[in-house]
């Protein structure tokens, strides 16, 4: 048994010396197959990497060729404290802010008369407006007072005083502007032959004060009362609309 098993070995070992190049030939073809197949997955992958290269690119060219074209809506009422708000879309959805129009504004907010107006500590409420061609009273057929040389403007207001110190009012704290832009000072003059009006007043904290102020202006005049703080330095103002 042990001859035969011998033998059997002599006998592979010489076809193995027979076909010595046989073994090389495999390897060489499982190397060539190996680097066919890693070559394929190169290939597929840079193929791969070229048409997302070319997408991003075409969505690139799309985006810089695209050009926002914007529609708004109207703007909103203009709310208390000044400010105005509208919607802007896109319509060729560039995905883009350029151009885009503003969506906020501030604006000129305007109260209405019976409207309490709080302007630094001090509030206005006006109550009315009444126009005169002349301001004064006729003693025995003679006339002692102002006439307008447009038409005098005579509006009624409370003024209070809500802080915790005395204030200064002055006639000068409340102007008319037109829808032309013009502004126009109280009628001083004229209000003196008026016997509640306001020129001066010192106004103490709680204790409101009600009077008229006047003014000359355009017949047909149009626009709103300017009411502004009693502080030197404050710009602080508001409107009031009277029409």
């Amino acid at each position: 048994m042990a001859t035969k098993t011998k033998q059997k070995i002599v006998e592979d070992y010489g076809w193995f010396r027979r076909h010595r190049i046989l073994p090389w030939v495999i390897i060489i073809v499982f190397f060539v197959i190996t680097g066919l197949i890693s070559q394929d997955d190169t290939t597929t992958s840079q193929q791969k990497d070229s048409v997302s290269e070319e997408i991003n690119s075409n969505q690139k060219q799309i985006q810089q060729k695209c050009l926002p074209n914007w529609e708004c809506g109207s703007w909103s009422q203009c709310i208390n404290g000044g400010k105005q708000t509208r919607a802007c879309k896109d319509i060729n959805n560039c995905d883009k802010l350029n151009g885009k129009p503003k969506e906020t504004q501030t604006c000129i907010y305007e109260y209405k008369i019976g409207d309490k107006v709080i302007v630094n500590n001090v509030a206005y409420t006006l109550h009315d407006v009444k126009t005169k061609s002349e301001i004064g009273k006729y003693l025995f057929d003679e006339f002692y007072g102002e006439t307008a040389d447009g038409i005098f403007y005579i509006f009624e207001l409370t003024l209070e005083n809500v802080g915790k110190e005395s204030k200064t009012f002055w006639g000068t704290n409340v102007k008319i502007y037109d829808s032309l832009g013009r502004s126009f000072d109280h009628d001083s003059t004229a209000e003196i032959y008026l016997d509640d009006s306001f020129q001066y007043d010192q106004l103490q904290p709680g204790l409101p004060k009600r009077g008229k102020i006047v003014f000359d202006v355009p017949i047909g005049l149009t626009g709103r009362l300017e009411v502004s703080s009693l502080e030197l330095f404050s710009n602080e103002k508001e409107y009031i609309s009277w029409s």
